[in-house]
């Protein structure tokens, strides 16, 4: 079987050369679903269409999405880290000086008061 799938990329050459336009037959394999997938193809500026040629490419494929979710968790969890220390270490500043200005009311008060 053959089904088309979507590649990110950055270079523009690769961009260029994947949504030329071109039916190759011994890439494309089927021309119906390679136009489909032109056609439909979401953000021809950074991805380009590639077909997955029996099952083989299919599992390698799910293996690279199931790769990259497990980085962007990853990813997610190091900025959720690193989010708790910021909010952790603004809350301490905060608090800090919070109390420097409750002392220096108190104190200034005190010398209103007397």
């Amino acid at each position: 079987f053959v089904a088309y799938t979507y590649s990110l990329s950055s270079d523009p050459q690769r961009l260029q050369q994947g949504n030329s336009g071109q039916f190759v037959p011994q890439f494309h394999v089927d021309y119906a679903k390679w136009l489909q997938a032109a056609q439909n193809n979401p953000d021809p500026s950074s991805c380009y269409p590639e077909p997955l040629v029996g099952l083989p490419a299919l599992e390698a494929r799910v293996a690279m999405q199931h790769k990259g979710v497990e980085e962007c968790a990853q990813a997610l969890d190091e900025m959720r880290s690193g989010f708790e220390n910021l909010k952790n270490s603004l809350e301490a500043q905060s608090l800090q000086k919070l109390e420097e200005c409750r002392k220096r009311h108190q104190m200034l008060s005190h010398q209103l008061l007397e």
